[in-house]
């Protein structure tokens, strides 16, 4: 082995959602899995749920230098979908992996154990003090945003995010928190803001990494605009207060008000629904504001191709995926500097709104102020939209899985463990206008 040959290490990836069908943190869970067996013999220990979604591609030879652990809780609760997606289920199937792992080791030995979906440091993972380093993400679930931006939000939306921001507060004492970052060798952060709410003893090991990419960019056929068509906006995700979506509708009251012609499309469904069509008609957006619903992700690509811009205003997200989709269709951004979303993009290729000494309407009339630029500059637009693609070909599966494990490799002693491509270990942030 050359120097420069990287080790082929065992690892145990402990990805409780894994789907090659499914996006977010499925999504996640498989593509790393496929990644990282590139360069290891991975072991995935996942739901049995994914097993019909997965076992017919390891039958077919698809999943090369992977295999797969199947596990549910013993006398499991309730029907899989509910196991999928509940908070409950999760700890205790983490807390019951911990023997199920514990026996595997005695007859396969690993070199690490990883855990990485859910990607949420406040939902530990029971993996550690097994005799195998431990490393613990990328995780994320620390974005907050001060009470002034949703004060004035429906109160279920503000009970939400109360619990939430006094949730995220007490973790730092939460003894199974604690445990399980006293336990691992190395957590990557998805954010700065995650570092920050870790335990302070966790921190000093902690680095900033994102856990999502994209496949390769084929490159796209020149898109031809309408410079006398309405501006297209478009925000994709679910219907939810933290994802920014009550700054919306304001923004879009002033856009109107000032003459820029531009429509928005929300693409999604959530608890907010009903309040945004009682907004939308209150306000007299009916005719500029359209509520798509849930959009299936076979139909999102044409949604993106048929946008100028995505508005995304979300600091409840560590990461965003709808911000990389957009980006690998060529579509430019406008976000806020909370949260992940700010991460994923740079100068050339979005505006990233300060919200330093704002409240909500001053949010809302930030994101006017882009909006309005960019709708009456189409040139500038579309010299973004050409910096999206070089931007999201620094950000494919290969290139993020491999910065995360050059920061895992230092930190385990691994001289030439980590794959080829080298990179920068720290997340890059826009400067905000």
């Amino acid at each position: 082995m050359t120097p420069t040959t990287p080790a082929r290490r065992r690892i145990l990836l402990s990805a409780f959602a894994c789907s090659p069908l499914w996006g977010s943190e499925p999504g996640v869970g498989w593509r790393w899995a496929l990644e990282l067996g590139q360069h290891h013999d991975v072991t995935v220990l996942t739901h049995a749920y994914f097993r019909d979604q997965i076992e017919p591609l390891v039958l077919r030879g698809g999943t090369p230098g992977v295999s797969f652990e199947w596990f549910v809780v013993p006398g499991s609760l309730g029907h899989p979908h509910h196991q999928l997606n509940s908070r409950t289920y999760y700890w205790l199937w983490q807390l019951a992996a911990r023997k199920h792992v514990k026996a595997l080791l005695g007859h396969k030995p690993q070199d690490l154990i990883h855990h990485l979906t859910w990607g949420t440091y406040r939902f530990p993972s029971f993996l550690g003090g097994l005799g195998v380093p431990l490393v613990l993400g990328p995780v994320g679930g620390g974005e907050t945003a001060p009470w002034r931006l949703w004060r004035r939000w429906p109160w279920r939306e503000q009970l939400f995010y109360g619990v939430r921001q006094l949730s995220i507060v007490l973790s730092r004492w939460d003894p199974f928190v604690m445990w399980s970052m006293t336990r691992a060798a190395c957590v990557l952060t998805k954010t700065r803001e995650t570092r920050a709410a870790l335990p302070w003893f966790a921190r000093r090991k902690a680095f900033e990494a994102s856990e999502i990419g994209v496949a390769p960019v084929e490159p796209l056929p020149p898109q031809v605009r309408d410079s006398a068509a309405p501006l297209r906006l478009l925000y994709a995700g679910r219907l939810l207060g933290g994802k920014g979506v009550p700054y919306l509708l304001p923004m879009m009251k002033t856009l109107v008000e000032q003459g820029v012609a531009v429509h928005l499309t929300l693409a999604g469904d959530g608890r907010l629904d009903s309040w945004l069509r009682r907004r939308i008609e209150t306000l007299g957006l009916a005719s500029f504001v359209e509520l798509a619903g849930k959009v299936p992700r076979e139909r999102m690509q044409a949604l993106y191709d048929t946008s100028d811009l995505l508005v995304f205003p979300s600091w409840h997200d560590s990461s965003g995926n709808v911000v990389t989709e957009a980006l690998a269709r060529g579509v430019p951004v406008v976000c806020l500097d909370l949260g992940g979303p700010r991460y994923a993009v740079d100068a050339a290729c979005a505006r990233v709104v300060s919200t330093a000494g704002l409240d909500e309407d001053g949010v809302a009339g930030a994101l006017a102020a882009q909006v309005k630029e960019l709708a009456g500059d189409r040139s500038l637009l579309a010299s973004m939209s050409a910096a999206a693609l070089r931007r999201i070909g620094e950000m494919t599966w290969t290139h993020q899985v491999a910065r995360a494990y050059t920061i895992i490799g230092a930190q385990l002693g691994w001289q030439a463990a980590a794959p080829a491509v080298l990179a920068d270990q720290s997340l890059g942030e826009v400067a905000c206008v």
